[in-house]
């Protein structure tokens, strides 16, 4: 800490600490008989809650083990660590982080824990390389039911995030099929983020749209064949094409 006369403070600063940890802070800019410096007063990591919890330390591990800082140098660890740990199947307080974490977002009110993984989330997507391709997902329960009843021109925000895949028959058939449903969003010219080489689920060949975008529907199929995973057989299912919104 520099001593001497404060000559300006800047409350709540943003900045990446000696450890590669993105912190907050007030920065006081002091004048020491002299010579000027910077003191920083209340230093705190900014997504502390976040980044203390214990299962998000053994994620933080795997990243840094995994080399995926050197492989994605856009993105911060805490960044990394965040997609890490929504593409898990991990429970905290009963209830898988990325259900919890959606659940949340579409009600509009956020635990401290799953506002700095939103926050999070969003900065890491929003610096990977877009996936420009259309993409899929597979949908079943309420959202499969909300879905049966958009109409071509309709606007559909989704507060929450949305995941996807590359592969027609992953979405349709793991995630609607499965699950007792026949419904498949395909979304066009998706600019979604590809998180294959960081997800934990890499085989689901995942693109993931930030939280609180629009899409406009554009087509909608009742009867759009799809054959399963091995090509062996067909079945119907609803498709909905869906166009983001800018």
């Amino acid at each position: 800490m520099i001593k001497g006369t404060v000559l300006e403070t800047i409350e709540d600063c943003v900045y990446l600490n000696a450890d590669n940890v993105v912190s907050k802070a007030t920065l006081e800019v002091v004048d020491d008989g002299g010579k000027v410096g910077l003191s920083v007063q209340g230093a705190r990591s900014l997504w502390k809650t976040f980044l203390d919890d214990a299962f998000v330390l053994t994620k933080r591990a795997e990243v840094i083990a995994e080399n995926l800082p050197t492989r994605f140098p856009n993105l911060s660890i805490d960044e990394l660590t965040a997609i890490k740990v929504y593409t898990s199947d991990q429970m905290r307080n009963g209830s898988k982080i990325y259900q919890t974490l959606n659940t949340e977002l579409r009600a509009g009110t956020l635990s401290d824990f799953n506002n700095e993984l939103n926050d999070l989330l969003n900065r890491g997507l929003g610096k990977l390389t877009p996936h420009n391709g259309n993409v899929f997902r597979g949908v079943y329960g309420a959202e499969a039911n909300l879905a049966k009843s958009w109409k071509v021109g309709d606007e559909i925000p989704f507060k929450d995030f949305k995941s996807s895949s590359t592969n027609k028959q992953v979405a349709a058939y793991d995630f609607s099929y499965s699950k007792g449903e026949s419904v498949i969003y395909e979304i066009k010219g998706a600019n979604g983020s590809n998180v294959c080489g960081i997800s934990c689920m890499p085989n689901e060949m995942e693109v993931m749209f930030r939280s609180n975008l629009k899409f406009k529907v554009k087509e909608v199929d009742l009867n759009h064949m799809i054959f399963d995973k091995n090509f062996e057989h067909q079945n119907k299912f609803t498709k909905i094409v869906l166009e983001l919104i800018p």
